[in-house]
């Protein structure tokens, strides 16, 4: 398949792709495994709850948790869900919290010493011009690691 318009993170030297649209630009729900080493992709068995395009991604650090923020579904809405990937278990799920409004195709940053995630902007009906802080849980198991959102 071909990915276009996909968000990816990094663990263990590894990135991994959420989501994203195939040839015919119809998103997916596939996870991708990248080694930069081998220079192998690998379609892994976990995948995400619904296909989506153009998601935002994070890895809160000091955890081993990816999250996959938003994107717009098979019917081209925007989304608020949060899906939680440890790529060292494959375990994939949807958190509880979503985000306070409905988005694809935002920027995503982490700052590992304040444990604050940034979404910057993206798409809803229009285009947003919006920051959303997210503060993560570090010290909970898989499931209840859960963000939480400040303000946007």
């Amino acid at each position: 398949k071909i990915k276009k318009l996909f968000r990816s993170k990094t663990f263990n030297r590894k990135i991994y792709i959420f989501g994203g649209n195939d040839e015919l630009y119809e998103p997916v729900v596939d996870i991708v495994e990248f080694d930069p080493v081998t220079v192998q992709a690998v379609i892994l068995p976990a995948q995400l709850p619904s296909a989506r395009g153009t998601v935002a991604a994070m890895r809160a650090s000091p955890s081993q948790y990816s999250y996959a923020l938003g994107g717009k579904s098979a019917a081209g809405s925007a989304l608020n869900s949060i899906v939680e990937f440890r790529p060292a278990t494959g375990d994939v799920a949807t958190s509880v919290v979503s985000l306070p409004l409905s988005l694809y195709a935002a920027g995503a940053a982490y700052d590992s010493q304040q444990r604050m995630g940034y979404l910057l902007g993206g798409y809803s009906t229009t285009s947003l011009a919006t920051i959303i802080e997210i503060e993560f849980e570090v010290d909970l198991p898989f499931h209840q690691y859960l963000p939480v959102i400040l303000r946007r």
